[in-house]
């Protein structure tokens, strides 16, 4: 199945559970939560490798799966005081896209707490590895969107994506948080 293929299903799975679906003037679809505060902003197009995206149970917890000889690590970066704006979740997008395409970032907005949270894949040899390269992928996504640094603290974290959680994740349904 090409990603194309997935995402549009993602896309009519979400529509069909009350999320407001948007293609974006920038390419990027834009997926409005039904609680009208939480914002999913991902790619339209497919990265090299290909990366299979589903929504798991939270809004901004998603999940990027690859397959490849090294362990496959999710890491998820929130950042203040940038959410407030849906524009700055395209310019981090693209900044990611810019720099680490093969990553399959996505970005979430929360507009009550004004953060954006980006999830993206890599692999690794282990989770000191995936955190190490982790941190230099944000840097240069963050740096290559032009946003400022934020004053407040950024949350960061690195798990291993297992075989069982990309079967999990499958069935489940998209919700806000």
């Amino acid at each position: 199945m090409s990603l194309k293929k997935d995402l549009k299903e993602i896309l009519e799975e979400a529509e069909s559970q009350g999320w407001r679906c948007e293609l974006q003037k920038s390419g990027h679809w834009r997926l409005y939560a039904p609680d009208g505060v939480n914002i999913v902003t991902t790619g339209s197009t497919p990265t090299d490798p290909p990366r299979y995206v589903t929504w798991s149970r939270r809004c901004g917890d998603m999940v990027s799966v690859g397959r490849g000889a090294e362990m496959e690590y999710r890491l998820t970066i929130t950042i203040p005081q940038h959410g407030w704006a849906e524009e700055h979740a395209d310019r981090l997008l693209d900044g990611f896209l810019a720099t680490h395409p093969e990553a399959g970032p996505v970005v979430g907005q929360d507009l009550e707490a004004a953060t954006l949270t980006v999830v993206f894949s890599l692999e690794a040899e282990n989770v000191y590895e995936a955190f190490e390269r982790g941190r230099e992928v944000f840097a240069d996504g963050a740096t290559a969107s032009g946003l400022s640094s934020p004053d407040g603290p950024v949350s960061a974290s690195v798990e291993e994506v297992g075989d069982e959680e990309v079967a999990r994740t499958s069935e489940r349904e998209l919700e806000p948080a």
